[in-house]
């Protein structure tokens, strides 16, 4: 292959490319999530469960399904018995955990 054959190839892939990106874009539909907007409380997975059921439940057979519980739970406060602190050596940042009383702060 020439390299200017090489360069008519680049370019009809680039200018497909471009053709493509600006289909989408034409098409694309901003999307406004309901649940995002001031005053909406947290509902959690449950609120979702009714009618997602599959879902539900094979997503919480995953690590990431275990990965949240209720910070005030005892077996969380026993986590937490005083101030922890962590420092991110990449961050250079220090992070702290404080316990006080049935509340957890991150500093």
């Amino acid at each position: 292959m020439t390299v200017t054959s090489s360069r008519l190839v680049a370019g009809s892939i680039l200018v497909l490319l471009s053709a493509c990106g600006f289909v989408w874009a034409k098409d694309h539909k901003t999307v406004v999530n309901q649940n995002t907007a001031p005053g909406v409380a947290y509902t959690g997975s449950v609120s979702c469960s009714g009618c997602h059921a599959d879902l539900d439940r094979s997503f919480h057979l995953t690590p990431m399904g275990h990965s949240m519980a209720p910070a005030n739970a005892p077996s969380e406060l026993a986590k937490v018995p005083s101030r922890i602190t962590v420092y991110n050596q990449e961050l250079d940042r220090y992070f702290q955990v404080v316990r006080e009383g049935s509340d957890i702060y991150q500093t």
